[in-house]
């Protein structure tokens, strides 16, 4: 790698650290937003608490506390969502014991817990559930599904098959033995074996029966 491409690498990593900064420090804001609106609610149930204490009527500030702590729960998980957000753009992700890793991290260094893989979180086929393979990749994908998760083949489609060209070479003195039938020339070949052992047979008798030499005797017989 030339100076002149270091540099241009370099530059392409500082400004994407930049964006990310960016992000960050915009997403922190939104948190720390959410964090002063929490406390203004902490306070007012504190007050309304306070307030009811002094009075004795407990019903009239149990409202007040309820829609607090509806808020509160809202901009909670707001935060949370905050969090995850920042998390990924850091290439982090917590612990169920709180710790931050890398997001490529398989166990927890502080508690040994195991992170979930992305075939962990795939899910299952469920007793009766009826899926589409992909003829492609063999992907399995959802019944409705028009195109592959995976690849992006056409589902219904068949894997395009790639033709193939053979060359044969036959044998003109053999071409007449292969296109016929073996069975019937091995009958003809016995019908003409049996045809030619009759005829010597009836040959054979009809030289004993006429003479000996090629000579008749008829007229002796007479």
């Amino acid at each position: 790698m030339s100076i002149f491409d270091k540099m241009k690498q370099g530059a392409s990593d500082a400004a994407r650290k930049a964006q990310q900064t960016l992000e960050i420090a915009k997403l922190n804001g939104q948190k720390s937003s959410r964090e002063k609106d929490m406390s203004k609610l902490y306070s007012q149930i504190g007050e309304a608490v306070f307030e009811a204490h002094l009075s004795g009527e407990h019903e009239a500030s149990a409202e007040v506390i309820e829609a607090c702590c509806e808020k509160l729960q809202i901009m909670k998980q707001e935060i949370e969502m905050i969090d995850l957000k920042i998390q990924a753009i850091k290439l982090e992700k917590t612990c169920a014991c709180g710790t931050v890793v890398p997001l490529n991290a398989k166990f927890c260094p502080d508690c040994g817990t195991r992170f979930a893989t992305e075939q962990d979180l795939k899910p299952e086929m469920s007793s009766g559930e009826i899926r589409v393979i992909c003829p492609n990749c063999d992907t399995e994908n959802e019944l409705m599904a028009r195109y592959c998760t995976d690849c992006g083949h056409e589902l219904g489609k068949m894997k395009p098959s790639l033709s193939k060209t053979t060359t044969q070479v036959v044998d003109p003195e053999l071409e007449s033995y292969v296109d016929s039938d073996p069975v019937v020339e091995t009958y003809e070949e016995k019908d003409r074996d049996s045809q030619e052992q009759e005829d010597q047979l009836k040959r054979r008798e009809d030289s004993n029966n006429g003479g000996w030499g090629g000579f008749t005797f008829d007229k002796y017989d007479k």
